[in-house]
């Protein structure tokens, strides 16, 4: 009997263990990125930059309100939001143009 109670506890710490390290969910701040009407081309987003506004979270999302040159430039550190400092963790990511007063216009794919 003792030796099926051992049996068990092995089985479902390594159940627990593969849980974990496979199944669990890591999960980190969903993102928005705002993009002036209009723009093409590529968006940067410049993290650590000394005198910038850090970036937001306005109903659980961090935004990223990227500028008419297609650049973000933020006092936050990449990792802002992320599930641990070296993994972002499961996050949506969404993206809209914007009109002038910052309202959404469409949403891009």
């Amino acid at each position: 009997m003792k030796k099926t109670g051992y049996i068990f506890v092995g089985l479902l710490l390594l159940v627990g263990t593969i849980y974990f390290l496979f199944f669990h969910e890591r999960r980190g701040i969903d993102t928005v990125y705002l993009i002036p009407n209009g723009y093409t081309g590529c968006v940067g987003v410049f993290y650590d930059v000394e005198g910038k506004p850090p970036l937001k979270v306005q109903n659980e999302k961090i935004i990223h309100k990227i500028s008419k040159d297609g650049k973000l430039k933020t006092s936050s550190p990449e990792s802002f939001g992320w599930y641990s400092r070296v993994d972002s963790g499961w996050h949506n990511s969404e993206y809209y143009y914007v009109d002038d007063q910052g309202k959404k216009v469409k949403k891009l794919n």
